[in-house]
């Protein structure tokens, strides 16, 4: 967590991905909205309060470090 908000809007990005940790519990660290329908950057902007753009690039950042996987179908899982 010191290395994502060391960077530059680190805090930000550290507040997304608890919130995304949070609402991934009730699947076993799977986040979708429903069973058919994954999450989009629009969709998680408006659950974490944060703005499109933070949110895509806070979506990067968690796959280059290994902290999420996004499955072909979307969904994603949260891995740490």
């Amino acid at each position: 967590m010191a290395i994502l908000e060391s960077m530059p809007d680190g805090i930000l990005y550290s507040n997304i991905l608890l919130k995304l940790y949070l609402r991934s519990l009730k699947n076993n660290g799977k986040l979708m909205f429903n069973d058919r329908i994954p999450y989009n950057a629009q969709m998680l902007s408006t659950i974490t309060r944060q703005p499109v753009a933070v949110v895509e690039k806070s979506v990067g950042i968690f796959k280059e470090m290994g902290l999420i996987e996004v499955l072909d179908n979307g969904a994603i899982y949260m891995l740490d």
